[in-house]
């Protein structure tokens, strides 16, 4: 099999800032910040939607296949990003046996996450573990690395 990935993450955060101040002034900003970064080094890709329970789903990064049906087995994972679909309820990512990144702060209904950095991948860090706050949570999660 001969895969080839290219990628560009990006984020923008803009926001419209107006403060009425004294003397009938009013202050008006737009701060932006604005992320873009490629994985050179990215060799492998994983992505799929699936419902998280309140009583945790998992994935293991070691242990994957992808689109094509080819296995997919992360030695670091270089880049997670996870999408709430729910409109009503959170989602936590993160924590538990053999845990690949400690416990993030819940995802609420409508959020994502976004992790850019190098996760080492071993027999006792390739887990993450996703817990829905109640119900069936839609979550769509993007991993790559290598």
């Amino acid at each position: 099999m001969s895969e080839v990935i290219t990628s560009t993450i990006s984020a923008t955060s803009k926001f419209l800032h107006q403060n009425s101040e004294p003397f009938n002034t009013t202050y008006s900003g737009n701060p932006t910040l604005a992320y873009s970064n490629n994985l050179p080094s990215a060799t492998k890709l994983y992505y799929t939607t699936i419902n998280v329970t309140s009583s945790s789903s998992t994935i293991d990064v070691t242990s994957l296949t992808d689109a094509y049906g080819f296995p997919v087995t992360f030695t670091q994972v270089q880049h997670l990003h996870v999408v709430n679909n729910d409109a009503t309820n959170s989602v936590t990512v993160g924590g538990g046996t053999n845990a690949l990144l400690a416990a993030l702060p819940a995802i609420v209904e409508g959020g994502q996450a976004m992790l850019t950095t190098n996760l080492a991948v071993s027999s006792s860090s390739k887990i993450i573990t996703l817990v829905a706050s109640a119900s069936t949570v839609s979550t769509s999660i993007v991993i790559a690395g290598d």
